[in-house]
This record gives C-alpha cells, sequence and structure tokens, in this order.
C-alpha cells in the first residue's frame, strides 16, 4: 500500500514538472482587432467568421461622441446598440454625432450591418 502511495505521488511530481516545463500552450488564442469603424446612432449586426467556437468579443469607443454597447453574442453574430445623438428637453434629437469604435475578438469580423 505505501508503495502504491510512492508511485502516485511520483507521478504527480512528474506530472507538474511537465507542466512547469512545457513549452506549447495548447490554449492560447489569437486575437482578431477591427479598428477604424465609424457609426452612427442605431442598431448595427456584427458578423463574425464561423469556425465552430464561441464569440467572444469587447466592443469599446476610440473617439467621438456617443457609446456602443454589445449585447450577448449569439453563435456568429453581435448585435451593438450605437447612442450618438444629443436630446433636448422634449426629447427631440438635435445634434447627430458620430462615434468611432474598435472590436477585439477571437474570430474575424466579416461584416457590420445596420439593423435598425
Amino acid at each position: 500500500m505505501n508503495n502504491e502511495f510512492d508511485k502516485k505521488i511520483r507521478a504527480f511530481k512528474r506530472e507538474l514538472l511537465d507542466i512547469k516545463t512545457a513549452s506549447t500552450y495548447t490554449s492560447v488564442r489569437s486575437a482578431n482587432y477591427l479598428t477604424g469603424v465609424t457609426l452612427s446612432t442605431g442598431l448595427y449586426r456584427v458578423t463574425y467568421q464561423n469556425i465552430g467556437e464561441p464569440v467572444f468579443s469587447l466592443i469599446y469607443r476610440t473617439g467621438g461622441w456617443g457609446t456602443a454597447k454589445g449585447r450577448t453574442p449569439n453563435v456568429i453574430t453581435q448585435d451593438i446598440e450605437v447612442y450618438t445623438d444629443e436630446w433636448d428637453a422634449q426629447s427631440q434629437s438635435i445634434v447627430h454625432h458620430t462615434v468611432q469604435i474598435a472590436i477585439a475578438s477571437n474570430l474575424a469580423v466579416v461584416g457590420i450591418t445596420k439593423i435598425e
């Protein structure tokens, strides 16, 4: 019984050493960046390259006036809500701006289309 325990401890130490000294990381993913996209108020659909993996993305504003918020991604698409207008006290849009966004994702962006 003691001999079996020693074998398990040695195997565990060997596995830890293999993990510590590994030079190939299989979990490393490449990142895709799309910059220089200018949008105005509306709802947009981003389509990503379909390689059989779920979408993981970060959408952020890089310039201009307004906000861009990404909704939860679907299989290869994601909707983005963009707000760039200024409103007066009567809820009338008085100034139309644009916002520049960037998208960092694990999949390449194929296209962006306005849906609303």
